[in-house]
């Protein structure tokens, strides 16, 4: 048994040694060596520096391959300046190959002539001392050289490493999906040396769209090199989607719930998220015991029809609500505090009253620990309820534990205090002695908040620090306050205002850059925008400004209409039937102005008027207006006309 032990791990290591070898031949360095390429130019003196260029931009080329290395480049470099003047290349190359341990040699020219380009190279095998290959770029004497020399690079690449080049990509199989759409994933292009990484990425890519089944490469001969050919089998289209077996909600109230539409190609997890919408709704009108299935039937190639059957069972809704662990409140108490979970009664039918919905259950149940919390019952808990399935109906039992009922202790506040302390508890709403409530907790952080902001402390943080006395059944509270850095408006920007220009908004703010942020100027400057009738709504969000001590505001509203046309009939002793016309536009042309005109007609009486009014006038707050009327009257022998007009003026006596 040892010696085949022996054996077997023998034979496993040589054959392990052997794929490490072969992936190490797979990887092996390849040593390079650049001479300068010759030049034949009618101008040669304008292309001099040409030699150098070209074996740098070939060198940085070459070098991005990890199997190939630029090897010697001085002793290459030294060898070709002393000899090129009285050998040709190919006789220095093979005093390179005594002289270098060079795999290869590139040897090569650039021809300029009737502004055309041509690097031609040749790849010498040092060791054979024979010619490996050629290869050559062209292009316009007007392209950048390095453009050129980056394709004549690519070529050698592929000669040296043995590589193909992509010629061609194409696509095929696709006939709903335009073939943009998946060229728009394809990273690999013609000309790029064969790289199956790359193109497995693309093959990848192309799958992740969701519109194909499958998707295969195929790699053809082309030319010089190959063609990447994406051969991709699309899933079906959806022809339609069906329901059966439901009866209690109508079809056109199921195609409300979900998403899948017809003529849009098929996607099995679409189809899946869509059963649990079918599902969700069943649940959410009561009919628990619902199921849901799918199946896909396909008419003809290509297409497909998406069945959902349905089997919807009976109502079952909520009989009994009952809470376990309650000593101080009793069920009906608690069931009260359940905003939405109901027990059903006479009219479920037509209230829906008595409907389970795990979430709303789980939700409602924040407001019962609420309760217990501004009862005093700090260590309250509320545990996950039981719900009990019948045939026709559920029971559902709320498990809590109450603990103790405990009162507050000493209150206290501490931290960076801005005020006396005396002044600070006055903003409190909790005191020592009485029922220990979260929610007055709540409100005293938010007034010692509001309070610290208003005096320019904008990111003040109030922590309630609690000391249990678990014996006298107190809670012993203080709050912590860091009042952080006085913060400043930095700057204020005005969006969504299409209409309304920027300084009607801005002279309604109370809030002004460079002064101290305040809560009391910014709800005062949301109550005067939105007492102006312009926006339907008003949004202030302060954020971080450019430092720790500013602050940037946004006033973000949205506009709505402005303007207003009434008609109104009327009938008196006098005119008999009077008819009431009036049109008014309280923001005209966004400048904040008001301009009605109204006009009273009857057959023996007419009147009209035209009033103005200007809320700030030269930006002040004085305010000033203008009306225009005329009457007219007829009389049995005469007639009387009048004409006239006022001029008001205004200014806020008092404000907040």
């Amino acid at each position: 048994m040892p010696r085949q032990l022996v054996a077997y791990i023998l034979f496993f290591f040589l054959i392990l040694m052997g794929w490490m070898g072969k992936k190490v031949q797979a990887q092996e360095i390849v040593k390079i060596g650049l001479f300068p390429f010759r030049i034949y130019a009618p101008d040669p003196e304008k292309v001099k520096d040409w030699p150098a260029e070209i074996q740098k931009i070939l060198g940085q080329e070459l070098k991005k391959e990890e199997q190939i290395i630029l090897y010697e480049e001085e002793k290459v470099k030294k060898i070709w300046q002393e000899g090129h003047l009285l050998k040709d290349d190919e006789e220095l190359a093979k005093e390179v190959g005594r002289q270098v341990e060079l795999d290869y040699l590139i040897i090569g020219s650039l021809t300029k002539i009737n502004g055309s380009l041509s690097l031609d190279a040749r790849i010498i095998d040092i060791l054979q001392e024979k010619i490996l290959g050629s290869a050559f770029a062209e292009g316009k004497e007007t392209q950048p050289l390095e453009e050129i020399g980056k394709k004549l690079a690519r070529e050698l690449r592929v000669k040296i490493l043995k590589r193909e080049i992509v010629e061609k990509v194409l696509v095929a199989g696709n006939q709903a999906i335009e073939e943009s759409a998946i060229r728009a994933q394809i990273k690999i292009k013609e000309g790029d040396i064969f790289s199956p990484r790359a193109v497995r990425d693309d093959l990848k890519a192309i799958y992740q769209l969701g519109y194909f089944q499958d998707v295969k490469v195929e790699k053809r001969p082309w030319g010089r090199g190959q063609a990447v050919v994406f051969i991709v089998e699309e899933k079906p289209v959806i022809k339609e989607i069906k329901f059966t077996g439901n009866k209690a909600i109508k079809t056109s109230e199921l195609q409300e719930v979900i998403d899948l539409k017809p003529r849009t190609v098929l996607n099995l997890n679409a189809v899946q998220e869509n059963l649990q919408k079918i599902q969700k709704k069943y649940r959410d009108e009561a009919y628990l015991a619902a199921e849901v299935n799918y199946e896909l039937e396909t008419p003809k190639k290509g297409e497909v029809i998406v069945h959902y059957r349905i089997t919807e069972g009976q109502k079952i809704r909520i009989k009994s609500i009952k809470f376990s662990g309650n000593k101080h409140f009793s069920d009906e108490r608690l069931k009260k505090l359940l905003p939405e979970t109901k027990e059903k009664g006479f009219f479920s039918w037509f209230t829906k009253s008595g409907t389970y919905k795990e979430e709303t259950l789980e939700r409602d149940l924040d407001a019962v620990l609420a309760f217990y919390l501004q009862k005093g019952f700090y260590q309250a808990k509320v545990g996950k309820p039981q719900v009990i399935y019948a045939k026709d109906h559920i029971d559902i039992v709320i498990p809590v534990e109450e603990g103790p009922q405990f009162r507050a202790g000493k209150v206290d506040i501490s931290g960076d205090l801005i005020s006396p302390k005396e002044e600070l508890l006055k903003f409190l709403h909790i005191f020592p002695g009485e029922i220990f409530n979260a929610e007055k907790v709540r409100e005293s952080i938010s007034k010692l908040t509001d309070y610290y902001a208003d005096q320019g402390y904008a990111f003040v943080e109030v922590s309630p620090q609690t000391v249990l006395q678990p014996e006298k059944k107190y809670v012993d509270l203080s709050f912590h306050i860091q009042k952080g850095s006085k913060v400043y408006f930095e700057r204020i920007n005005i969006q969504g205002n299409t209409k309304t220009r920027d300084k009607v908004i801005r002279r309604e703010l109370k809030a002004v850059e460079g002064d101290l942020f305040s809560i009391k100027a910014l709800n005062k400057s949301r109550e005067n925008l939105q007492r102006l009738g312009f926006f339907k709504e008003v949004n202030l969000t302060p954020k971080k400004g450019s430092g720790e001590d500013k602050m940037e505001l946004t006033v973000q509203v949205e506009e709505q209409p402005t303007g207003a046309f009434s008609v109104g009939v009327g009938y008196s002793s006098i005119d008999q039937l009077m008819t009431m016309l009036q049109i008014s536009q309280i923001n005209l042309f966004g400048r904040g102005q008001r301009l009605v005109l109204s006009a009273q007609l009857g057959s023996i009486s007419q009147y009209y008027n035209i009033s103005f009014t200007e809320p700030w006038l030269f930006d002040t707050r004085i305010s000033a207006g203008g009306d225009l009327y005329r009457t007219r009257r007829e009389y049995d022998d005469y007639t009387v006309q009048r004409s006239g007009g006022g001029v008001r003026f205004g200014f806020p006596l008092f404000e907040e």
